[in-house]
């Protein structure tokens, strides 16, 4: 009969590790998961498109984009705003930027016949 306690007592023994272990894995799990979701959303926290709209004769707007730098967007506003007339088209750069919360916020803005001017210089070949 001591024997039979005895095992039971090494059997729940075994099991109550076995548990133990186990919480100690799911918590591990758990552990990574909650790693990887931070991960995501810092990474959700910096996300920001940039965009150009050309508008042709004050009418026709058209989207172009997206841009992974600012340099890479004044390279091709360039490119574009040769093609353009002065007097009638425009070129606005728009930056779309979404944070971690879903929040949205959209910026406008236009280049100055000046900033044009330095970025028509700076990346048209010559």
């Amino acid at each position: 009969m001591i024997l039979i306690i005895i095992l039971s007592l090494i059997t729940l023994l075994i099991l109550e590790v076995w548990s133990i272990r186990r919480i100690i894995q799911v918590l591990k799990l758990l552990r990574r998961q909650e790693l990887t979701d931070r991960h995501r959303r810092e990474k959700m926290k910096s996300r920001k498109m940039l965009y150009l709209i050309s508008v042709t004769g004050g009418v026709e707007a058209e989207l172009h984009g997206p841009y992974d730098k600012d340099e890479q967007r004044d390279e091709q506003a360039a490119y574009i705003a040769n093609d353009q007339d002065e007097g009638e088209d425009s070129l606005f750069p728009l930056d779309l930027s979404i944070s971690s919360n879903g929040t949205v916020a959209l910026s406008i803005d236009c280049y100055s016949g000046m900033g044009m001017d330095e970025i028509k210089e700076r990346w048209t070949p010559k």
